[in-house]
């Protein structure tokens, strides 16, 4: 004699591998990318909390959990957003939940309330179907396990939304602490240095600052090593490595002018020999194409266009920076003269919508005229003529002594 198993009527608006196509595309797409690389942007101290494994594992328990209850009976996209932001919540609250722990202690009451109370309705009611009744059972316990799972979607999404935005327009103590600390071991800076000269919350104390680049970095004190840049005739009886610690040497000694962190300038053979030199913000790293140098008589090899490569890429360190601090200060300070002149919104604006250029007549003007190119391409062109101007001027000081 075979009995009849428990059926559960499906409700599924998508195929098994929609659903579990959809999971992982969403996943990806939402969390991966737009939570791991925008939460920073609000919250500047989640680009040190960041973690790829702890965002993998929030969206796959979330996920699992989501399936589990859902697979056989209820697959719908609207529970595939459901799970995706249950993961990027629960990667947001592990991530910077403990600067607002009240906000979140009472949105978590607020779901377990409004969640018992939605458990306790379907499960009150009284079964009138006794021959059905363990059908009914595991019909209302599925369906409970689905008000709970869109009680706490709609509380991932507010803590995806709100929580950034409010630890961004109103960040506390702990919050700016915690950030200070992570910057000072990032650049190798004592932080209790730099609270007791700046302070916190306010000024006080002896304004503490560190340089990355010395006094021994001044122009006049490697005009020795710098001076061979002066004349490209002289430049190219170099050799490479002499030529290499002349522009090594320009770039130190801009990077002290411009106040810049610790950089790395490394020369490399580029194929493109189009591409003369990049900036690597994430690296602090300066890449310079070695074929020019090797060669003079190659687009960029003279010493006045390998004078303004070394000008222009530390240009955009500097812009780098510059956008970095921009980014972190309030609203008010963001329209002091120090930001404005230079144009420093445009920078933030195409430094997340960067155009590397391509072939085409239209892709190379793109990548010209960007802020970013058009900035660094004038500071170095007049930094250069201010280089030569130094360079004769302490020359001639040297010949007059």
């Amino acid at each position: 004699m075979r009995k009849q198993g428990i059926k559960l009527k499906d409700k599924s608006t998508l195929s098994k591998g929609e659903y579990l196509f959809d999971h992982f595309l969403y996943g990806l797409i939402l969390g991966s990318f737009d939570i791991y690389n925008i939460l920073p942007y609000f919250v500047p101290i989640a680009k040190y909390n960041n973690s790829i494994p702890r965002l993998i594992i929030c969206m796959l328990l979330t996920s699992m959990f989501g399936i589990l209850f859902s697979y056989n009976y209820n697959r719908s996209g609207k529970g595939v957003i459901q799970d995706v932001l249950l993961g990027i919540g629960s990667y947001t609250v592990l991530t910077i939940g403990k600067y607002a722990f009240s906000f979140i202690r009472w949105l978590g009451v607020g779901l377990f309330v409004i969640s018992l109370l939605g458990v306790v309705r379907i499960i009150a009611k009284r079964i009138r179907r006794i021959d059905r009744k363990k059908q009914i059972i595991i019909s209302r316990f599925l369906r409970s396990t689905q008000v709970v799972r869109r009680n706490a979607g709609v509380c991932a999404a507010i803590v995806i939304i709100a929580l950034p935005i409010a630890l961004k327009c109103f960040p506390n103590d702990k919050l700016n602490e915690d950030y200070y600390a992570k910057v000072c071991a990032e650049y190798g800076l004592n932080a209790e240095d730099v609270q007791d000269g700046i302070g916190i919350s306010g000024y006080g104390g002896e304004l503490s600052v560190h340089e990355d680049y010395g006094d021994e970095y001044r122009l006049e004190e490697n005009i020795d090593t710098i001076k061979w840049i002066r004349d490209n005739d002289t430049f190219q009886t170099l050799d490479y490595e002499e030529k290499c610690d002349v522009l090594r040497a320009i770039c130190y000694c801009e990077g002290r002018y411009l106040g810049l962190c610790k950089i790395d300038i490394e020369f490399k053979d580029i194929e493109d020999t189009s591409l003369l030199g990049t900036y690597n913000h994430s690296t602090k790293t300066i890449i310079i194409n070695s074929k020019p140098i090797k060669d003079g008589s190659l687009p960029g090899g003279t010493s006045d266009e390998l004078l303004m490569t070394i000008l222009h890429e530390c240009r955009h360190c500097y812009q780098n920076l510059v956008s970095e601090m921009y980014i972190n200060v309030t609203p008010e300070q963001r329209n002091l003269y120090v930001f404005k002149q230079d144009g420093v919104n445009d920078w933030i604006t195409n430094l997340s919508n960067y155009k590397p250029g391509d072939e085409t007549l239209e892709g190379q003007m793109e990548y010209y005229e960007q802020p970013i190119e058009r900035d660094a391409r004038i500071y170095a062109e007049t930094a250069a003529q201010i280089y030569y101007l130094t360079i004769d001027s302490l020359l001639n000081k040297q010949t007059d002594d």
